[in-house]
């Protein structure tokens, strides 16, 4: 997290855990996808986690309210990496397996720009 005492993990079980590294113990469950989570990301603000998976999804959570906010397929493989833009907070680019890059605006819910490397 930017400013706050909480780590996301991603796991072969399909689930996402909210960790306090303080602690040292898991706050939090969230099953979302149906495969394994290969990355989570958070915004620069903190309020929103992204999370990218093998079943070729991208979900954004709420974590304010602990909420699933968008689901996004646009990667025809599974999402390897993701990362929100520094500045503009609501920009996304999730990398694929297949070597795609899909730039991703939230609250469109549709793909701005994808390309495809060789």
């Amino acid at each position: 997290h930017p400013f706050r005492a909480l780590i996301a993990s991603g796991s072969r079980d399909a689930s996402i855990r909210l960790w306090d590294p303080r602690q040292a113990q898991c706050l939090s469950t969230i099953t979302a996808h149906k495969r394994q989570v290969n990355c989570c990301q958070w915004n620069q603000n903190g309020n929103w986690l992204a999370s990218g998976s093998t079943d070729g999804l991208i979900k954004i959570y709420d974590i304010r309210m602990m909420r699933e906010m968008e689901v996004w397929r646009g990667q025809n493989s599974e999402v390897c990496r993701i990362a929100w833009h520094p500045i503009h907070e609501t920009l996304l680019v999730s990398g694929g397996y297949n070597g795609s890059l899909v730039y991703w605006l939230c609250g469109q819910n549709q793909v701005l720009v994808s390309i495809f490397y060789l």
